[in-house]
């Protein structure tokens, strides 16, 4: 992608870049880093979890 190199030199910098880009523009997100995760989708689990779950309503 031309112009990524601006963003950071590292795909967690250029991630974060984007995570203050959405802030400055009211985006309310999340954004969890979950360290030694890297391409191994299974280890992020937990954290998605934990986010899904805070978006069920379970007041019925």
């Amino acid at each position: 992608m031309d112009g990524v190199e601006k963003t950071g030199n590292t795909r967690i910098e250029r991630l974060r870049t984007l995570e203050a880009n959405f802030r400055s523009h009211g985006l309310d997100i999340t954004f969890d880093l979950v360290d030694g995760a890297a391409h191994s989708g299974s280890l992020i689990m937990p954290a998605v979890e934990r986010w899904l779950g805070g978006l069920i309503d379970t007041s019925d």
